[in-house]
This record gives C-alpha cells, sequence and structure tokens, in this order.
C-alpha cells in the first residue's frame, strides 16, 4: 500500500499538494501507515474521514476509496473471528455501499469480494437467529454459482453457520451442487459442520469430527432425502457413524437442522452402523 501511495503522490503531485493546504495528505499517508501496521481501526477511522472530505474529482480519491475498502474488508475478518454478528451486518453493508458508490474508482478485483461478504452476511444473520433475512444473500451465492462467477475458495461451498457450543467451535457449510453435478452419488454430503475444539483464546484448536447431511439410496419415496453421519479423520483411515434418529427431508429447514446437530452434541446417541474406510489422508478436512 505504501509503495502504491508513493506512485500516486508522484502522479498526482499537484492535486495531493492543493490538498495538503487542510492537512488530507498528512491524513491519508497516516491512514496508510495505520493500514500497513494492521491497526485496521485507525485506519478506517481516518479514511473514512477523507472519503467525506476529498472531492471525487481529485485523482487522490482512488486511493481513499482502495484503502477505506481494504479497511473495512479487514475489520469485517477481526468481528467475524469474534462472532460479532451486529458488527459483521454493519460492517458488510458499509463495505457493499462503498463497492456500489466507487466501482468507477475501485480496482475491479474488489467486486469479486462482494461474494465473500454476502457469506459474513449469511453467517451473521443465522446467528441472531434471523434466518429469512440471510435468503437473499444465499440466493446471490446461488445464482453467482450457476453463472460460475465465484472466486476460488467459495465457489464449492460456502460457511453458512458458526457457533459456540460446549468449548467447541462448529462450522457448518453448504454445497451448492446436487450429487450429479459433483459426481459424489449417494455420497454427497449437502451440508457439512467442522466440530473442532478451543484454545485459550477460543480458537480452532484440532478437529474433533465432522456431521454431515447424507444423501440417501432411496429404494422408496417415503425414505429421508438425508441422514446424519459422523465422521472422525484419521491419519490413515475415516471412522464413520450412521444415526437414523437424524434425517432430514430435502430442502432441509435450517432451523430444524440447527437444533438437530445441537440435540446431537449434546450427546446420548447411539450410532446404527459403523464403519471404517483406509485410505491415505494428505490433509486433514476443515473450513
Amino acid at each position: 500500500m505504501k509503495k502504491i501511495l508513493i506512485v500516486g503522490i508522484a502522479l498526482f503531485g499537484l492535486s495531493l499538494a492543493v490538498s495538503a493546504q487542510s492537512g488530507q495528505l498528512q491524513k491519508l499517508k497516516d491512514a496508510f501507515d495505520h493500514l500497513d501496521k494492521k491497526d485496521f481501526s485507525n485506519s478506517l477511522k481516518l479514511f473514512r474521514e477523507l472519503h467525506s472530505q476529498v472531492d471525487r474529482t481529485d485523482p487522490s480519491f482512488s486511493y481513499v476509496a482502495s484503502g477505506t475498502a481494504e479497511s473495512l474488508f479487514s475489520m469485517l475478518l477481526d468481528v467475524m473471528k469474534r462472532n460479532d454478528w451486529k458488527g459483521t451486518i454493519e460492517l458488510s453493508n458499509e463495505f457493499l455501499k462503498l463497492l456500489e458508490d466507487d466501482a468507477s474508482v475501485l480496482d475491479p478485483s474488489w467486486l469479486g469480494k462482494k461474494y465473500w461478504v454476502y457469506k459474513d452476511l449469511v453467517v451473521a444473520h443465522f446467528g441472531l437467529g434471523q434466518r429469512d433475512l440471510a435468503r437473499q444473500y444465499q440466493d446471490a451465492l446461488y445464482g453467482a454459482y450457476q453463472k460460475n462467477q465465484l472466486p476460488q475458495g467459495i465457489d464449492r461451498q460456502y460457511n453458512f453457520e458458526k457457533f459456540v457450543h460446549n468449548d467447541m467451535n462448529v462450522w457448518g457449510y453448504e454445497s451448492y451442487g446436487s450429487p450429479e453435478e459433483v459426481g459424489q452419488g449417494t455420497s454427497f454430503a449437502k451440508h457439512v459442520y467442522y466440530v473442532f475444539s478451543r484454545d485459550g483464546e477460543g480458537n480452532d484448536k484440532d478437529l474433533l469430527f465432522t456431521l454431515e447431511t447424507v444423501k440417501v439410496h432411496k429404494l422408496t419415496k417415503d425414505l429421508p432425502d438425508f441422514v446424519l453421519t459422523k465422521r472422525v479423520y484419521q491419519k490413515d483411515r475415516v471412522e464413520s457413524e450412521t444415526y437414523w434418529a437424524f434425517t432430514f427431508k430435502d430442502p432441509i429447514d435450517y432451523g430444524e437442522l440447527h437444533r438437530r446437530i445441537v440435540e446431537f452434541l449434546n450427546g446420548g446417541f447411539t450410532p446404527d452402523s459403523r464403519s471404517i474406510t483406509k485410505i491415505p489422508i494428505k490433509k486433514t478436512p476443515g473450513p
């Protein structure tokens, strides 16, 4: 960012010199200094001020816009980590508005970030129990998936829920496609919950197991569409347990899914079947 700013000052020295009369040049330098130091709270404060002060026709405004975007996006990562759902929604909406208002001066790569923010809004609204408000952002993700517009990392599945239960971090992911689209047949899992232990600061520590809504190979129409399967990943094998007390119809109701996952995590259930798949696991799955 500093290099970009220096180039900008060289190219637009006259414009910035005029801005410097009101202290905007120093404020812009300070804002980028905070950004370089990952002091996102202070960088965002200064960029917000500059965004309202610098004339949009000033060539330096593009640097103000990009600095504001980066500060907002970085702050989002922090509030998401702290499960601050209200803060996530506020910053997400501010970021999306910035992308819309400043599209003409922002680098096009920023526009792809909106899909990550849609995901954040889904998680935040789920966290507040506002699943109906999350629907529009889920639809936007699915629409982008159908048009092959999603960036790598969110193009096959997305995180729709995150919560803490019994000192475990629980991350819920949903796949966009159908079993036929992803080529997994009856082993297809529409939803995967990754259950982690937590360290002293509340971060993910070890992957304990996953809980997956696995597609049922239906012989009759009255059978459920998905059954809950627990998987424990070891170095050389995957241990699976199927629980027919936890079945779901398609489309799965998210409220029911959440309640059943919490019910399972409270314990006391015996699996109906167990299996071990001995395969070389090169990488432990996780969000």
